[in-house]
């Protein structure tokens, strides 16, 4: 398997010194998802030229500000699938978010 890993950002919770907060866009030519979708993301999106409505999927890592900025996945226009940790979905989901899938420990997803 081929896939194409970007860093959309690799900074600090601040996005200090333009490095904006961490994010990864992974492409596997077919599917395209995201590592983390903080405040910063869909600006270093739009930077590297990466269309946010071709990703399909989002993995949130965890609920800090940094990783999970619920405006930034309600401006996105495909309404992708959020992978949130186990417990964090009605939380997500009480923020507007509707597609949402639960995992946690030694869950997988196909």
């Amino acid at each position: 398997m081929t896939f194409k890993l970007t860093i959309v950002g690799c900074g600090d919770a601040f996005g200090s010194g333009g490095r904006l907060q961490t994010g990864y866009h992974v492409d596997l030519g077919h599917h395209r998802f995201l590592i983390d979708c903080g405040a910063t993301s869909l600006i270093g999106l739009d930077k590297l030229r990466l269309d946010p409505n071709a990703i399909s999927t989002i993995f949130i890592s965890h609920l800090h500000g940094d990783h999970l900025h619920p405006p930034s996945l309600r401006r996105l226009g495909s309404r992708p699938r959020i992978v949130v940790p186990r417990g964090a979905g009605e939380w997500v989901r009480r923020k507007g978010i509707d597609d949402v899938v639960e995992l946690g420990v030694g869950d997988t997803l196909t």
